[in-house]
């Protein structure tokens, strides 16, 4: 009990911070920023170490109990898997399954427990997007990357959870400084590595291709960000014994689980579990639809805004519109609202921390181990629906904070001084 209350601490803490820098304009210097951001995600990465149910991980590959699923069992396993030879047949670029078969050959190496070591680059991602996110802030980046830098939906991303969205983040917004630069091949390439750890950040390209000047530019970019993940692919085929074909059809063919946040799970909520999951395959499949046109709907209505505001509109039509979700994604728009920020923004990150926090410490495994394994009262349903319905209240703070003032070009001081360079 008294690591999840120092967790809990931390994350209260941070809200607490993240405020009150917003309503007293704080400027902290670089230095104080980037150890308040290590040590806040360094604590709870031991933290969430040092609770009573990491004592029972009996393998590397057996469930990290306590942990969330994907980490405690399903990354250390697909490390264990290519460092085997064999193919761990993951519907992603292979960028992140070399990231966690070099992850468990540290563990083996130092013998550190897999709940520090494979947070590493989640952590060390994080703290560097706390710096990114003060170049590309439009004005007082001092703030910006302040209120990162305690933000509780990132200190459980990356802190309990040791999920991807940091590193790609980190890749994207880089990537966008460069187009913003007028540097298309180093912004492709940026993209690119972020598309190899993950598929998603391909939404991101909206914002580098608006940012640059010419169509040629754009080529080179797009070509560069495709060119890195099928550069991962092919050194895979000499890693495991598989083809690009293979991994682009696992790719092409990827289909988040529905039924876990917004109009999905408001359907399931509603009609219950046996008669959702009759339909769920119908679901997933116009979902994936659904999705799509709301992604399209966002870029048409910012085509012509700022590169930053058109980014995070298209990460929160994603949001508003999707079918399938992980508390994690709520981490897309998060450096590019920051960056350019309108009254909305701190109040979306406090309500989606807030809904955050829920799901990883009273509703997911982390707070059932700590918390609710010898209450024999605790039903995962009873706490499991109600959280679901509740992320219509995080939609709704979704659709609040597009910067709808700004569909037309702004371009911040900051901005220009970046293009005048070029």
């Amino acid at each position: 009990m008294i690591f999840f209350l120092g967790v809990l601490f931390i994350l209260v803490a941070g809200m607490v911070l993240l405020v009150l820098a917003e309503r007293w304009d704080w400027k902290p210097s670089l230095r104080t920023t980037l150890v308040v951001a290590a040590l806040a995600r360094i604590a709870i990465v031991l933290l969430t170490a040092r609770s009573t149910q990491s004592v029972e991980v009996a393998g590397l590959v057996e469930p990290a109990l306590g942990q969330p699923l994907d980490f405690g069992w399903g990354m250390p396993l697909t490390g264990t898997i290519l460092l085997e030879g064999r193919d761990p047949e993951v519907n992603y670029f292979p960028l992140l399954s070399y990231i966690y078969a070099a992850h468990v050959a540290l563990v083996h190496w130092t013998g550190v427990s897999w709940i520090i070591v494979g947070k590493l680059y989640s952590v060390v991602a994080d703290v560097v997007l706390v710096w990114l996110i003060g170049l590309l802030a439009t004005d007082r980046p001092e703030l910006r990357r302040w209120q990162y830098a305690c933000l509780p939906l990132a200190l459980l991303v990356t802190g309990i959870h040791g999920q991807m969205e940091p590193f790609v983040l980190a890749f994207g917004v880089a990537g966008l400084l460069f187009a913003l630069r007028q540097r298309p091949a180093w912004a492709g390439a940026l993209l690119g590595v972020a598309i190899a750890a993950k598929t998603w950040p391909v939404i991101l390209g909206t914002g580098l291709l608006r940012a640059l000047r010419t169509n040629k530019s754009r080529l080179v970019t797009i070509v560069a960000a495709a060119g890195v993940p099928l550069a991962f692919l092919l050194t895979y085929q000499l890693v495991v014994d598989t083809s690009v074909t293979k991994g682009l059809s696992r790719v092409i063919g990827y289909g988040s689980y529905v039924g876990e946040w917004g109009w999905t799970g408001l359907i399931r909520v509603t009609f219950g579990d046996e008669r959702f999951f009759q339909w769920y395959g119908v679901l997933r499949s116009v979902g994936k639809w659904v999705t799509l046109a709301g992604l399209l709907i966002a870029w048409w209505l910012w085509r012509r805004a700022n590169p930053i505001d058109l980014t995070a509109a298209v990460a929160l039509g994603f949001l508003v519109f999707a079918s399938g979700f992980g508390a994690q994604y709520l981490m897309w728009p998060v450096p590019f609202l920051l960056a350019n920020p309108t009254r909305r923004t701190v109040p979306f990150l406090v309500i989606a921390s807030v809904w955050a926090t829920v799901g990883y410490l009273l509703v997911g495994d982390f707070g059932y181990y700590v918390l609710w394994r010898h209450s024999g009262w605790w039903d995962y349903e009873s706490v499991h629906l109600p959280w679901i319905a509740s992320s219509v209240v995080v939609v709704l703070a979704c659709f609040a904070a597009f910067p709808w003032e700004r569909r037309a070009p702004r371009i911040g001081k900051r901005q220009a001084s970046l293009l005048e360079r070029a």
